[in-house]
């Protein structure tokens, strides 16, 4: 009888260990099954900024593999499934379905947990408005981009690393957006802040010295929350010729990273 092998978390990670999985061992003799939250699977995330600026139309190519083509390598995706608890003693995980809103538990001999991180959310008043929002999968990006079609003129990014720079720049080239420069220097000001913060010797921006901020002003028009490396950065959007593959290569290296921006190995 084959083992299964479960995955929660359908993004790199995740589809990187199924495949690796799936190379090693043969279908009747291990069942791999991966659930992931939101709509896609193994996405290009570095590539959200420019689908939110209409650089790319079309989300889907920023899927490096869909379902289907896992299907044919014998790995059981669903999308829209989020994993609810986990009895590792009884090796077993409880499943929601997340348009429907049923649940389902499944037993497991293996598992690998790969949902990534979760965006800080600072305490702000306003968080729960419809105008906020993360960017983290290709369903924040496609949500932020009706609002960028729909005719929003004004925006906040909070957060001054690659993607939080590379949404701005986004902005700023949008024709209905009045709000891009303060936007720009807005994160570019935050990321600065974020680096002299992690001196001592140096007292916060916009403090009293002794590392209190000042109150924060509630968020009363569309804002993005996007986590990211701190150090400012501008980087101007893609031509339109540019190769897809190559958007994540575009951000800029810094100190201790390697050319794509991620961490440079050790």
């Amino acid at each position: 009888m084959a083992e299964r092998l479960i995955i929660v978390g359908g993004d790199a990670a995740g589809m990187s260990a199924a495949s690796q999985a799936r190379r090693r061992r043969g279908p009747d003799d291990l069942e791999i099954l991966a659930f992931e939250r939101s709509s896609f699977v193994s996405y290009s995330a570095c590539g959200e900024p420019y689908y939110v600026g209409g650089y790319v139309t079309d989300i889907n190519q920023l899927q490096a593999r869909t379902p289907a083509e896992f299907k044919a390598m014998d790995i059981d995706v669903r999308t829209q499934h989020e994993v609810i608890a986990i009895a590792p003693r009884e090796g077993k995980v409880t499943v929601r379905a997340v348009q429907q809103g049923t649940e389902e538990t499944y037993g497991y001999d293996l598992l690998v947990y790969a949902t990534g991180a979760s965006p800080f959310l600072p305490p702000i008043a306003g968080l729960d408005l419809a105008g906020v929002h993360v960017m983290g999968t290709l369903d924040d990006a496609l949500a932020v981009r009706r609002l960028v079609v729909s005719g929003v003129r004004y925006a906040v990014v909070v957060g001054g690393g690659y993607i939080g720079l590379e949404v701005a720049e986004a902005f700023h080239h949008q024709p209905t957006f009045k709000g891009s420069d303060c936007t720009d220097r807005f994160c570019t000001l935050r990321a600065l802040h974020n680096m002299r913060s992690r001196d001592p010797a140096r007292p916060r921006a916009g403090g009293d010295g002794l590392g209190h901020r000042p109150p924060a002003p509630p968020l009363d028009r569309l804002s993005i929350i996007g986590p990211g490396l701190p150090g400012p950065t501008r980087i101007a959007p893609p031509p339109p010729s540019v190769s897809l593959s190559r958007l994540c290569s575009l951000a800029p290296a810094g100190p201790g990273y390697g050319d794509k921006g991620a961490p440079a190995a050790a």
